[in-house]
């Protein structure tokens, strides 16, 4: 398995050969864990989305389809937090924990890992193929996602570390739908901008920064 030329092509190893934990990723990435599928079933009784149909639609769907995503997370009280690291580094870096996407919900909170996972996890679910990317933010790494169109290309960049938690109960949920959605829009703006200013370090491979290719590396590492 390891000895695999093609899966050892797409691991990057730091000076000492250890693994960047990047390569391993979508290995949590669970899109047929049982709670995804209850999400997106959510957000379409909610009336967030008709459907979920990847590209069928054409890609002017593919906004829609994320900002169903981000509604139902925010309408079970989900938001970012920067938490959930175990004692000890990989690498000078600090070591995170990750937990699984019913932990997350729970707890309410997930941190820069576990939130890009949950939405990569519906969105492969959808039929929307995507990427991360894991950028220097130190003491730790900080991994955000990208979200490709039907020719490959990457059309949005989501930063889920925005996320914050909306007092909204008093609103109905049509207007609650409404509000996710137009800050799903914002934010894909400013997740834009910030990747820009890191996008040449992903390019040229500076230590820590990296883009993984999900659909690539799931060849080789299963959910």
């Amino acid at each position: 398995f390891a000895e695999d030329h093609e899966f050892v092509g797409l691991l990057k190893t730091d000076e000492s050969g250890a693994i960047y934990p990047a390569a391993i990723i979508p290995a949590y990435i669970r899109e047929n864990h049982p709670t995804v599928g209850k999400l997106m079933q959510q957000a379409v009784a909610d009336g967030a989305i008709e459907r979920f149909d990847g590209y069928a639609g054409g890609d002017e769907r593919i906004e829609n389809q994320l900002g169903a995503m981000w509604y139902v997370l925010l309408e079970n009280g989900v938001t970012y937090g920067n938490h959930y690291f175990i004692p000890g580094y990989w690498s000078e870096r600090h070591i995170r924990k990750l937990r699984n996407i019913d932990d997350v919900l729970t707890s309410k909170t997930g941190n820069c890992m576990e939130l890009p996972m949950i939405i990569m996890a519906m969105c492969h679910q959808a039929g929307l193929k995507v990427v991360s990317y894991h950028v220097d933010n130190a003491p730790q790494d900080h991994m955000y996602m990208g979200i490709l169109n039907s020719k490959g290309e990457v059309a949005y960049i989501l930063n889920p570390a925005y996320m914050v938690r909306m007092d909204w109960n008093d609103k109905p949920r049509e207007e609650r739908i409404q509000i996710a959605k137009q800050q799903l829009i914002a934010l894909l703006k400013v997740s834009k901008s910030d990747h820009e200013e890191k996008l040449l370090d992903i390019i040229i491979g500076t230590p820590h920064y990296e883009m993984v290719d999900f659909e690539k590396v799931r060849d080789f590492i299963p959910s």
